[in-house]
């Protein structure tokens, strides 16, 4: 019982915590553009111009609260699969702004040095169970295992003795 009010003083620190009810993430799958789509996004491309111009470049300039470039590669609302060109929507029948915190970027600058976010916390902030975090980590850290194994050993610095 001593634990449950440090752990609360702990999760509060990682940001809002947003409950799993809502329904899964799901995935959208790339289809042509229509000749009626084509041309709206030819119009509006004076528009899409003047807002790439305003759009943060570093997280110095990012919008506090809810960030709306939801292009942006490390805003959580979506993810757009760069192979398969297919997006997915990570909180279905919400809008952005119900969401609460949408910046990985932020997100991680909660968490205090040396510390690491619980399994749920990262999930609740993706909209995914505990198991489904736990195994994106697995799969996750035997792919850097690999990286690490395939290497190429670094080669011995050379330093020269001061005179």
């Amino acid at each position: 019982m001593g634990n449950s009010g440090a752990r609360g003083r702990a999760d509060a620190a990682y940001g809002p915590h947003v409950p799993l009810t809502s329904p899964r993430p799901r995935s959208i799958g790339k289809r042509p553009l229509t000749v009626r789509e084509r041309l709206e996004l030819q119009a509006d491309a004076a528009e899409w111009a003047r807002l790439q111009r305003r759009r943060p470049r570093v997280l110095s300039q990012c919008p506090s609260g809810v960030c709306g470039y939801v292009s942006c590669r490390w805003n959580l609302f979506l993810h757009i699969d760069e192979f398969t060109g297919s997006v997915k929507l990570t909180w279905p029948g919400r809008e952005i702004t119900e969401v609460g915190q949408t910046c990985s970027l932020k997100i991680a600058g909660l968490v205090p040095k040396g510390e690491m976010m619980p399994l749920e916390r990262v999930g609740s902030h993706m909209n995914l169970t505990m198991e489904r975090t736990r195994q994106i980590e697995k799969i996750a850290l035997a792919k850097l295992r690999r990286g690490l194994e395939q290497a190429p050993p670094s080669p011995p610095s050379k330093r020269t003795k001061g005179k």
